[in-house]
Parts: C-alpha cells; sequence; structure tokens
C-alpha cells in the first residue's frame, strides 16, 4: 500500500529522505528513530487531519524506514509494556499502533508516539498495511460533517472490509443523524460478521442502547463482561441498561463497584431519583457536577424535569450548572428559564 500517495504526504517523506541522507546515506534503526521522534512538526499534517496520533506517527514512520530498506509494517498493540490491554472502552474504541522491524535481532518495536525504541510491548498483532490505512480513515469519520464522515467511513471500509470498528462507527453516525433503518442494517451484518471479540461487543451493545434494543444490548454486554469483569465502561453501561429495564435497585448494586466517573455519577443519580432517595440524589449530582460537562447536564436537567417533576430545584441546579460551563448555551438558558416560571407557579 502506498501511503505516501493516498495521504498525499510524498513531499514531506522525500524532504526527510534527503536529510537523512545527507547525515548518513545508510541510517541504524536507532538512527532513524532518534531522528524522526525530533520531528513532530512534519507529522501535524497528518495528526490535523484526525488520522489519530499513533496511527500518523506510525504511518510518517514506515513510510521514511522503508525508503531505507527496512522491513517494516504496522502492529496493534494487544498489551503494552504496562500492563496495559488494549483496545480500551471510552464510549468508542481506543487503540494503540505502533511499527515492527524485522533486524538480525529479531522483530523491535518503534513507538514513535510514546517515543521509546526498542518498545518492550508485552503483547501484539501484525496490521497489514490496508488495515493500517482504513484505521486511518476510520478515526477521521466521527471528526467530519455527517455527509463527509459517511464518505470516509464507506472509503474505510473499501479499504479493508474486516474493519468491524468502521462499521460501528457507521453505525453510530446514522444513529446520531436519525437513521435508524441504516444502523439496524449494519447490525444486522455484524451480527454475521463479528468476531467473539469482547471489545467489539462493549461497543455494539451501547450501539443497542442508543436504539432501544436493551435486550440485545444487555446480551452483548453480559458476554463482554464475561471476558473483562473489571471493565468500568461495560459495567457501568450494564447499569444504564437495568435503569432503563425498570430495575433501579439493581443498578445502584451494580453502581457500587464501578468507580466515579461521570457517567456513572449521571446514572447513579437517576437510580437514586427512580427509588426516591432524593438526599442521595442531591449528594451525588453535587459530585457531577464537578466532573461533567455541558451536554451531560443539560441531558439530566430535561430527564429530571420530564419525569421527576417533584425534583425541580435540581432540574434548575443542572440548566444553572450546564450554563456555568457554555454561557452561550440558548437551550440551557431557555430551559432554566422555564424551570423558574414552574417553581414560581408551584
Amino acid at each position: 500500500m502506498d501511503f505516501e500517495a493516498h495521504l498525499g504526504i510524498t513531499k514531506i517523506i522525500d524532504a526527510h529522505e534527503k536529510k537523512i541522507r545527507a547525515l548518513n546515506p545508510k541510517p541504524t534503526l536507532k538512527q532513524l528513530f532518534v531522528y524522526l521522534k525530533k520531528q513532530e512538526k512534519s507529522i501535524q499534517p497528518l495528526i490535523k487531519k484526525k488520522f489519530g496520533p499513533c496511527v500518523s506517527k506510525t504511518i510518517f514512520f514506515i513510510s521514511i524506514a522503508r525508503r531505507f530498506g527496512f522491513d517494516v509494517e504496522a502492529v496493534e498493540v494487544k498489551e503494552d509494556e504496562d500492563g496495559v490491554k488494549y483496545p480500551i472502552f471510552q464510549q468508542s474504541l481506543v487503540s494503540h499502533v505502533c511499527a515492527a522491524v524485522k533486524t538480525k535481532k529479531g522483530t523491535q518495536l518503534v513507538d514513535l508516539t510514546r517515543q521509546t525504541f526498542p518498545a518492550k510491548h508485552r503483547e501484539f498483532e501484525r496490521m497489514s498495511d490496508e488495515y493500517l490505512l482504513s484505521t486511518a480513515h476510520s478515526n477521521r469519520g466521527p471528526y467530519l460533517s455527517f455527509e463527509k464522515a459517511e464518505e470516509e467511513l464507506k472509503h474505510a471500509i473499501d479499504i479493508y472490509p474486516k474493519n468491524y470498528e468502521a462499521h460501528l462507527n457507521l453505525a453510530d453516525l446514522y444513529i446520531r443523524n436519525k437513521n435508524t433503518s441504516k444502523a439496524l442494517e449494519i447490525i444486522n451484518y455484524l451480527k454475521l460478521k463479528i468476531p467473539k471479540d469482547s471489545m467489539l461487543l462493549l461497543h455494539l451493545s451501547r450501539i443497542y442502547y442508543d436504539l432501544g434494543l436493551f435486550d440485545d444490548a444487555e446480551v452483548a454486554v453480559d458476554d463482554s463482561l464475561n471476558s473483562f469483569p473489571k471493565n468500568e465502561y461495560a459495567k457501568t453501561l450494564k447499569a444504564a441498561l437495568l435503569i432503563a429495564k425498570d430495575r433501579p435497585h439493581d443498578a445502584l448494586k451494580h453502581l457500587e463497584t464501578v468507580a466515579d466517573t461521570p457517567h456513572s455519577l449521571f446514572h447513579k443519580t437517576i437510580a437514586h431519583l427512580m427509588v426516591g432517595n432524593a438526599q442521595k440524589a442531591r449528594s451525588t449530582v453535587v459530585n457531577l457536577f464537578e466532573v461533567a460537562d455541558n451536554p451531560m447536564l443539560k441531558t439530566l436537567g430535561k430527564i429530571i424535569l420530564n419525569k421527576f417533576p417533584q425534583y425541580l430545584e435540581m432540574a434548575r441546579d443542572c440548566f444553572d450548572v450546564a450554563l456555568s460551563k457554555n454561557l452561550s448555551d440558548e437551550e440551557a438558558f431557555k430551559l432554566y428559564d422555564e424551570v423558574n416560571k414552574l417553581l414560581k407557579n408551584r
């Protein structure tokens, strides 16, 4: 796969090859690494295109290393040198990629993102050039407008059809744009194709949740938890599903094992309100105010306003804090004003 032509970086690679050859016509792998780790500015055009930092830096390294005859390819890190396992799930999958070079000493890892050589990652899997390039386009999709994102994600799938994360990102895109039928089309396809990968199943379960298919979501998240019982996001999503299925007591028991994050505090607040424990809901939401962003607080305020009108003061506080985080949010201002009027007319 010609990364340079595809991504339009041939001139950048040409310039660096010329500089390196002027210093040393036949650089060692270490010399190449030492030079390239100082070239952060040269990698910025790729990073600004939102291909992802580690993917961009790996493509940059591979393109130049191949100019000097190194046998190099990308690898997807499964467990890094600190024992952190990838991918990590944070609303979507977060992976880590670096380069692997075949040498007389065996395979040596070059991680420009972490500026380590040789990197000591404990477990990794080979990525084909097509998969790496597909990942770059899939990473970029969520940052674009709907039409461009759809085109970018379809392009990622065309390059490497087995990039199931790109399929999931496309389903996410359709859900955000209220195109449920197209999202379900992808989900039905993935039911047949997706491997029993716990992280892919976790992403799939969140999509089911967004579509309101709570039974399917629970099956997928339980399968994921069987493999990773300590995964914080999976446990939080399980609690969200229990709340959606009107089982707040079970959700609260589940959330006892989860660290306080914006999402866990959000769902904990709702569960406390559902069981009528206003005092615990209040103490939880105060903690949430410290860590949640404007959209999350606004969403919580709407839920309280519509489903728990007996707690209007809490809804008002949600909109108030949401406004403090984004003073230009006209919707939050209108909702804050609406709640104040309801409180006055009590």
